[in-house]
């Protein structure tokens, strides 16, 4: 990858988060309690607004930006390195589960910190600074349950989305133009796999906006319904279409400059 590219696929990820940052945070905001209620998007929104103000539907949207980058490159030359070094496992679900679970796992271990700030800073309501956030003596909290998310995602996204693509082959074999475009089909399993892992980031998120153990969590989000673990999800299929802008704008900047 160039210099070039890289610097191109920052710039349109940067714009695109900042076009979803609010979705982003009135989903936190849902998922997490902040806002009393969790489920009506309305009223939630409603809510966020009066609590935060409107400069509040942006704040972490900077950092979140910075925590981007390395992340990316990491996942990506960790599972360069790993998927060479599963070559006997061939081509296959396996070995994408492994060597996207083993990376996935490595990189966050590094932007785990950045990542957790990010949620913490967001829902502090401008109390604490982004560095206060990110020094605290439980940076790590919600980190066991993230790892264990990154294999059911993996495996449930690329399982979803060979059946899909088989699906969408004509009698010859070939992908019927027809049917949606790899980057819609990309999305509509991505959504399916999120939906399934969904509770887990919902729990890791309660971790770390209110400071609970994992035992505590679950138990309060058991208390307020099996639904709770579904707060805020409206938001974040609205925040996920930044995927669709993110390659609209990274190909109207290699086209254009």
């Amino acid at each position: 990858m160039s210099l070039k590219d890289l610097a191109t696929g920052l710039l349109s990820s940067s714009i695109s988060k900042v076009m979803t940052r609010p979705f982003k945070v009135l989903q936190i905001a849902q998922q997490t309690g902040v806002v009393e209620s969790r489920y009506n998007p309305v009223i939630g929104a409603s809510q966020v607004v009066s609590e935060f103000g409107l400069l509040g539907l942006f704040r972490g949207g900077l950092f979140d930006t910075f925590r981007f980058l390395p992340t990316q490159v990491l996942n990506i030359k960790l599972k360069d390195t790993i998927n060479r070094s599963l070559e006997f496992l061939g081509r296959g679900l396996l070995k994408n589960i492994i060597s996207g679970t083993v990376a996935g796992a490595i990189s966050l271990t590094f932007v785990y910190p950045l990542d957790a700030s990010v949620v913490s800073y967001t829902m502090s309501n401008g109390k604490k600074s982004f560095i206060e956030c990110l020094f605290r003596s439980n940076i790590y909290s919600g980190f066991a349950i993230s790892v264990i998310g990154i294999p059911i995602y993996r495996g449930v996204y690329f399982m979803l989305y060979d059946i899909v693509r088989e699906l969408t082959r004509n009698e010859e074999g070939h992908e019927n133009p027809i049917y949606f475009s790899v980057y819609v089909l990309s999305m509509m399993v991505s959504l399916v796999a999120v939906f399934l892992t969904y509770p887990l980031d919902t729990i890791r998120k309660n971790q770390i906006v209110h400071s609970t153990s994992l035992v505590n969590t679950i138990t309060e989000i058991n208390r307020q319904g099996i639904s709770a673990y579904w707060s805020g999800y409206g938001f974040n299929i609205i925040s996920s279409l930044g995927t669709f802008f993110t390659l609209w704008i990274y190909d109207s900047l290699r086209k254009n400059y």
